[in-house]
């Protein structure tokens, strides 16, 4: 016959906590796992909204900016100098200068400089005299702006800071190209538009990208550089690379689209 076990009182009164502490730690294991698995969904459904609105903020000052170089380029006294320039009639630089620079530039804060290109690339006026005379015929703001409104990121603009042009051609009654308009904006722009700086200029009272602290958002080109500077680097703006998954994914998506959407 098998012997009874005997225990201590002590051994019966750990054996009972044990007992009583068991489901206990199995229910709040299953809970903590619930719980942190929730508040990861809430966090990523947060990051996602965010990102979502950050996203059409960014296209619609990319928006207004083409749209204010497509409005420059139909302007009729840059039409008429340039239409005159490209016959070989009268035209004046410095009347063109001075109209850009008090009726033009004049018209948006964002706006660091007007560049007024010819037909083949050289800049001819402008209401900063360091662009005078440059030739832009390899660069995207002329030879996107050739064939319709177009953005693109200079990694060296006006004062030698990354800047953001905007670009638009300029074309006669015929429908001649006669010109290319250039309007530059300082990348600094965009950064206080993630930053949510732009948004307080503006008036908001308040907004959820003044509290982070260890997140920010940032573009990327299609060199995986960054085009906006970082919260957490000086100078990161077309020396950072960004070359993470999400980065990776969004390129390779474009790539697969860009034949789709391309015009």
């Amino acid at each position: 016959m098998m012997k009874k076990l005997k225990f201590s009182l002590s051994a019966k009164a750990f054996l009972a906590v044990v007992i009583i502490l068991l489901p206990i730690l199995f229910a709040f294991a299953a809970g903590f796992r619930d719980n942190k698995e929730m508040l990861k969904k809430y966090f990523l459904d947060d990051l996602t909204l965010m990102a979502e609105a950050i996203e059409v903020q960014v296209y619609q000052f990319l928006d207004a900016g083409k749209r204010r170089a497509q409005d420059f380029a139909s302007d009729g006294l840059i039409i008429a100098e340039l239409d005159g320039a490209a016959s070989g009639g009268g035209w004046s630089a410095s009347r063109l200068e001075r109209h850009i620079v008090s009726n033009k530039l004049r018209l948006s804060d964002q706006i660091s400089a007007i560049a007024v290109i010819s037909p083949q690339g050289q800049v001819i006026a402008s209401s900063e005299d360091s662009l005078l005379g440059l030739d832009f015929s390899a660069e995207d703001l002329f030879r996107k702006g050739r064939h319709g409104v177009a953005a693109s990121e200079m990694r060296s603009g006006i004062g030698g800071t990354p800047d953001l042009a905007f670009s638009a051609p300029i074309s006669n009654e015929e429908g001649e190209l006669i010109g290319v308009l250039g309007n530059f904006v300082s990348a600094s722009e965009l950064r206080g538009l993630l930053s949510g700086e732009l948004a307080r200029n503006l008036g908001a009272l308040s907004s959820r990208l003044d509290r982070r602290e260890t997140y920010e958002a940032y573009l990327v080109n299609r060199d995986r550089l960054m085009i906006t500077d970082s919260i957490f680097r000086d100078g990161a703006a077309f020396d950072q690379r960004a070359d993470t998954l999400p980065v990776s994914a969004c390129l390779e998506r474009a790539a697969r689209l860009r034949p789709i959407c391309r015009p």
